[in-house]
């Protein structure tokens, strides 16, 4: 719902520079030997690589550490190049397909996302993305990025991530940390491969996101005279509300949420501005030394703009609790 400072994520990048360029010399070997016995497939069904997959390889294996490690508008140039390789035309074929389901294993995302416990690797994705400071879904901001995965008689709560290109389409893109987007199960499945006009991102970053969560006046109203939670209608609104509700439904998602935007409502008339003060000089003569998120304590959540992404729910409850004055 709100870019990050491409900056934040080049920067943790990084500071993991070493795992993962640890990473992707195993996929250039893996590729490498690939090239060396350029087949696909098992028993009666292996076949040979045509001249256009071999050239597909090369070329990823030539360009990976910069096609993983480029931003957005490099990327593009890189999927103009990919294109003429293997036009999008031909990526719905069975040959392409198997191919893709090929590669993908090599470039090992299912590793950085899951680990493997027989050898002792542990998932890359989740201390990654809590360096760069997401913990919630990045489109509806409603959910961990976490989902619960079982394998056999085991579960296991594993990290999600949307590519924002699919990889279905474009594997050679499967672990380029500018095309994922670390996203809730829900999201990531009403997705699917369909693109959105999001980019999460970028060097033109604004303090707040153009998308805004808000009470019906009318219904705020009718709610602080009967306390009824039923009467609050939570709108969703910004230029780009139309297109996160049909993807991800959002407006639907917090119509849910009434119960917490009651809550927001009641402190706000319980917090006014003399009890603040009064909290705010308390809190200086209990801990004179820390640095207390005052908002925070008041809100229950993360109330700066910019820090959406740390916890569910935030861009909500401050949208709420900043129309209503309980914070600035």
């Amino acid at each position: 719902m709100i870019s990050i400072d491409k900056k934040k994520l080049e920067s943790v990048i990084l500071k993991y520079e070493d795992e993962i360029d640890a990473h992707l010399s195993k996929v250039e070997k893996s590729l490498a030997n690939w090239l060396k016995r350029p087949t696909i497939g098992k028993g009666v069904n292996i076949r040979n690589l045509n001249t256009e997959e071999i050239l597909y390889l090369r070329f990823l294996k030539k360009s990976l550490s910069k096609i993983v490690k480029s931003d957005s508008n490099e990327l593009e140039r890189y999927s103009v190049l990919f294109e003429k390789i293997i036009p999008s035309g031909r990526r719905n074929t069975n040959d392409f397909i198997k191919f893709k389901d090929a590669l993908l294993s090599r470039m090992g995302y299912s590793l950085l996302r899951s680990g493997n416990k027989k050898q002792s690797i542990k998932p890359f994705y989740p201390k990654f993305y809590a360096d760069l400071g997401i913990k919630a879904c990045v489109y509806c901001n409603s959910q961990l990025t976490i989902c619960v995965d079982k394998g056999g008689n085991n579960k296991s709560a594993k990290f999600q991530v949307d590519h924002y290109e699919p990889k279905a389409e474009f594997p050679f893109l499967s672990i380029s940390f500018f095309n994922l987007y670390p996203v809730c199960a829900s999201c990531n499945l009403q997705k699917g491969d369909n693109s959105i006009n999001f980019k999460l991102y970028s060097s033109r970053v604004h303090q707040n996101s153009e998308l805004i969560f808000e009470l019906e006046k009318k219904s705020l109203a009718l709610f602080r005279l009967n306390k009824k939670e039923s009467e609050l209608r939570i709108n969703f609104k910004g230029k780009a509300s139309k297109e996160f509700n049909k993807s991800f439904d959002v407006q639907g998602i917090y119509e849910t949420q009434k119960d917490l935007a009651a809550e927001i409502v009641l402190k706000s008339e319980m917090y006014n501005s003399s009890y603040k003060k009064a909290l705010h000089r308390s809190f200086k003569k209990l801990y004179p030394d820390a640095n207390i998120p005052f908002n925070r304590f008041i809100v229950g959540n993360y109330t700066d703009p910019t820090d959406i992404h740390k916890r569910p729910m935030s861009k909500f409850t401050q949208d709420i609790a900043r129309d209503l004055g309980l914070i600035d």
